[in-house]
């Protein structure tokens, strides 16, 4: 591995870390995930967009009569347009005014669901309110620019005489239709995958139990505390409410320690990296991890603490080992000995 040193802007981390090693200590997020949200709240606008210029253009007729009695007032095409434009900006703001609404009445479900804490005054902020503000001005020009246009332009002798046409065959209204429904198409498409997705994380065995189990992390700053952490693990076990306690220096869910690995038959030269979890007899009783063979560690026995290694499936395979049991195994700088035992593969 490479490892390059870099200054990064506080505002930067929360977003602009997730490519960053062990930066999940951090609990930071992803900025892919945010842009790929913006993407499709642009596309559902667009649609809607598209929905309503096809919707106006397609009741032209309906509005020619009207436009063509206000041109005999006197109306020209720039004040229809600014008409037309009027009509697009108040509709569009009272959708932002409902969509604000909402916002507020389902914030506290949507936190509840999200696990955030999320304020209603967050909308009061100058950027917030720049930012809506905006965007209202610009989809208020996408959506009543082609109408204000097309309805403008009609001619009154022409609307009087009942020879316009709505623009049955108008190109742009075809592209846009098109659009529309490839860009809804796409969305189905992606909701069906994500809600796959996400059914497959709730539903997925991870190979150990993680109901009801509670994790206490000990501060390793004290010389002492090796001997303090094994008298709390001895007052936990007595404790009647606790069914069973390991240590460890992970948890599932966290990186493992990697370390090299010399399997017997190979050199230091031909070392493999691997995830090593450091724990105690406890461990695969306490996470209802099952054994494929062997055993697991037996603290009566002193090799156990000593010179024996349990490895799981996904290593004895990659190893082309059948019956590892027995085999020799060293971590380098850290441990030599023997495999006792193969853990059932889980997703650590």
């Amino acid at each position: 591995f490479a490892y390059r040193i870099f200054l990064q802007p506080l505002d930067d981390i929360h977003l602009h870390s997730s490519d960053i090693q062990y930066a999940e200590q951090f609990h930071t997020n992803s900025g892919k995930i945010v842009y790929t949200l913006l993407i499709i709240a642009a596309f559902i606008l667009l649609i809607a967009c598209f929905n309503f210029i096809n919707l106006t253009t397609a009741g032209a007729l309906g509005r020619a009569k009207e436009t063509g009695v206000q041109k005999v007032l006197g109306a020209n095409q720039w004040q229809l347009v600014r008409k037309f434009f009027g009509e697009s900006f108040l509709l569009c703001f009272i959708s932002l005014a409902i969509a604000v609404f909402f916002v507020v009445i389902i914030l506290p479900f949507f936190n509840q669901l999200t696990n955030s804490n999320l304020q209603t005054s967050l909308l009061l902020q100058w950027n917030v309110v720049l930012s809506l503000s905006g965007l209202l001005v610009i989809i208020s020009v996408i959506a009543g620019l082609y109408p204000a246009i097309f309805l403008s332009r009609f001619r009154s002798t022409d609307v009087f005489r009942n020879v316009i046409r709505a623009g049955r065959n108008n190109w742009l209204r075809q592209t846009m239709v098109t659009t529309q429904f490839a860009l809804s198409i796409l969305l189905i498409i992606a909701t069906i995958v994500v809600n796959r997705q996400t059914n497959f994380l709730v539903s997925k065995d991870l190979g150990f139990n993680k109901e009801r189990v509670a994790v206490i992390q000990l501060a390793n700053s004290n010389v002492d505390m090796k001997h303090k952490s094994a008298a709390f693990i001895s007052a936990l076990k007595q404790n009647a409410g606790v069914i069973s306690v390991s240590a460890s220096n992970r948890v599932p869910g966290q990186s493992f320690n990697g370390y090299g690995i010399i399997p017997e038959g190979r050199t230091l030269d031909e070392h493999l990296l691997a995830n090593v979890l450091e724990t105690d007899a406890d461990f695969a009783s306490a996470y209802n991890i099952k054994l494929a063979q062997g055993r697991f560690f037996d603290p009566k026995l002193t090799t156990d603490t000593a010179n024996s290694i349990v490895i799981n499936e996904a290593m004895a395979q990659y190893l082309g080992w059948k019956d590892p049991v027995g085999k020799k195994l060293e971590i380098y700088q850290a441990r030599k000995g023997s495999v006792i035992g193969v853990m059932k593969d889980f997703n650590f």
